[in-house]
């Protein structure tokens, strides 16, 4: 994805080119000696014990994108965190500046070409789906349904988070990635006291339907997108609760108040059990398709 152009669609006036980003790069302990990842045991055997693992992420309004290897390593974790749709439009319309081209007014309270015009400069409806799903420049050219499916099979082959629960998508990431300082970005996620998110912009839009009409359908691949990793990643919780063997609910809801504390007692335990836990948290997202499901032979459980 790094380097990937961001392209100019019916919906958006946002270009970008990902690889003038800067990243951040965190430089964390070398893996126990006795720690294997899941592809160390389909056969990729690290280089050198000394390896250490190098985190590279970068946040750009509705995606955040981990990227995770040894230096010396082609093994890889890749983690993809979405947000609503409309969240973050409406994160973008406030505070980066596009609200001033509009004379100050909210959202809600322009005119609906206006409101067309607003959509599209802060990325359009198809913002998320078209990062995910376009390879390059041509891949860009495919109907919009064929672009989804490709972005929902990105998404099937990383971890997923999401950031209206974003508690709970930091204690899976704690216990995916145990050789990792996750407490320092635990209190940047406070939202302020007049944050308007995307459902109370809809609520406001009540008066006028047509309004409310055209925000659903511009942003109806987006919201696909979303709801598509929220599946994903309540999944997710679900496999973390049997790696670790605690009880696992049917209710999501009951499983998202849970991921934090079982984060809490993973961490308590040795070194060497938490990169158990991690390898079984990452053989379950291995096992979802494709070749790796016969290669690492998943059970039944692992693929449920």
């Amino acid at each position: 994805m790094h380097g990937r152009k961001w392209q100019k669609h019916q919906l958006s006036e946002v270009r970008a080119v990902f690889g003038d980003l800067h990243w951040v790069s965190l430089v964390v302990p070398p893996a126990p000696p006795r720690a294997r990842s899941a592809r160390q045991g389909m056969g990729v055997q690290r280089r050198s014990k000394k390896s250490a693992r190098t985190a590279e992420s970068f946040c750009l309004s509705s995606v955040l994108f981990f990227e995770v290897h040894p230096t010396e390593s082609r093994d890889k974790v890749c983690f993809v965190m979405v947000r609503k749709p409309l969240d973050r439009t409406v994160a973008h319309y406030t505070r980066f500046g596009v609200i001033d081209q509009f004379d100050g007014q909210e959202m809600n309270q322009l005119s609906l070409e206006r409101l067309d015009l607003a959509v599209r400069r802060t990325g359009g409806g198809e913002y998320m789906a078209r990062y995910l799903g376009c390879a390059d420049e041509e891949g860009c050219e495919q109907p919009i349904a064929s672009i989804i499916d490709l972005a929902k099979g990105q998404l099937r082959s990383c971890h997923v988070g999401i950031t209206d629960h974003f508690k709970a998508t930091l204690a899976y990431l704690k216990v995916l990635l145990p050789w990792v300082d996750l407490e320092s970005i635990s209190d940047i996620h406070a939202r302020p006291a007049n944050y308007l998110d995307g459902k109370t912009l809809i609520a406001k839009m009540t008066p006028t339907p047509e309004k409310v009409r055209m925000m659903e359908q511009w942003y109806a691949a987006d919201t696909v997108i979303y709801d598509y990793g929220r599946d994903l990643f309540l999944n997710q919780t679900k496999h973390a609760m049997r790696c670790y063997g605690d009880v696992s609910s049917d209710d999501p809801i009951q499983r998202l108040k849970q991921m934090p504390k079982v984060s809490r007692k993973v961490r308590r335990k040795s070194e060497a059990y938490q990169w158990e836990v991690a390898k079984c948290i990452e053989r379950a997202v291995y096992c979802r398709e494709g070749i790796l499901r016969d290669i690492c032979s998943c059970t039944p459980a692992e693929i449920a």
